[in-house]
């Protein structure tokens, strides 16, 4: 039989899962395709996964990825 301790620790772990967001994640031809919301060519975003090393990812870290590249010193 459940305790009144147990069921609180239920309800609270229950409302952080509920709480929580969790953020999609998207694959690079598909950001491809949405380029625009990236600010970048296609072309600049397939080039910045690519060298990332990247398959997939949330709309947040891509364009974390592509303004690191487009921003990248040329040597």
């Amino acid at each position: 039989m459940a305790t009144n301790s147990d069921t609180k620790k239920v309800t609270k772990t229950v409302e952080k899962t509920t709480k929580a967001t969790v953020e999609s994640t998207y694959t690079v031809d598909e950001f491809v395709k949405a380029h625009k919301k990236l600010e970048a060519s296609p072309d600049i975003v397939k080039a910045a996964f690519t060298v990332a090393g990247v398959d997939t990812a949330t709309l947040e870290e891509a364009k974390k990825i592509v303004n690191s590249f487009k921003t990248k010193e040329v040597k």
